[in-house]
């Protein structure tokens, strides 16, 4: 009596053909061609979310530059004014 495990492969007709699709040159590039494009989708996601936040934190950064600037020229305008009545007492 002949177990499963001793059972040959030729034997089975679906892993024969298994077998045979695997060796396939074209079954392998379509599979590896699905593979690339899985890859492919996810590195454009990755790419848009790093775009934007990059396109956030420039915003950010302009805002705070804008802030700055708002603030040095308010400072300026007080050390004039303190120069100014210095000079004049």
């Amino acid at each position: 009596m002949r177990s499963m495990s001793s059972r040959s492969r030729c034997d089975d007709p679906l892993s024969v053909y298994q077998d045979s699709l695997t060796f396939d040159p074209a079954v392998q590039l379509v599979e590896q061609n699905t593979t690339l494009k899985k890859e492919v989708g996810i590195t454009e996601r990755r790419l848009l979310s790093r775009n934007d936040r990059i396109q956030h934190l420039e915003a950010l950064l302009t805002q705070a530059d804008a802030k700055l600037a708002q603030k040095n020229q308010k400072y300026e305008a007080q050390l004039q004014t303190i120069r100014e009545r210095l000079a004049e007492g």
